[in-house]
């Protein structure tokens, strides 16, 4: 943390800062080779309001980060691509 390697919603923190869980984590300098999602761009908007997102997906693509999919997962698909930033996730 001291050199700014590690960064949350794009600011350098101090060792004491405490995550809540909606942070964004940036590792800069750190290379992670993704696989590409098998079947990119089959994302189906069924109903959008202010308080509801419902997608057809197809099942290759994993819903939340993980193993062996970080940014190809259906959350950062939706914010990267389609611009939904203000996604609200209830763990």
């Amino acid at each position: 943390m001291e050199r700014g390697i590690i960064r949350v919603n794009g600011e350098r923190v101090n060792d004491d800062y405490v995550l809540d869980g909606s942070e964004r984590i940036q590792l800069d300098g750190v290379i992670h080779l993704e696989r590409p999602v098998p079947c990119p761009n089959m994302i189906e908007f069924i109903h959008e309001d202010e308080n509801y997102l419902v997608v057809n997906k197809p099942s290759c693509i994993p819903v939340a980060p993980g193993e062996p999919f970080f940014k190809n997962s259906l959350i950062h698909i939706l914010e990267d691509d389609y611009y939904k930033t203000d996604l609200k996730r209830k763990c």
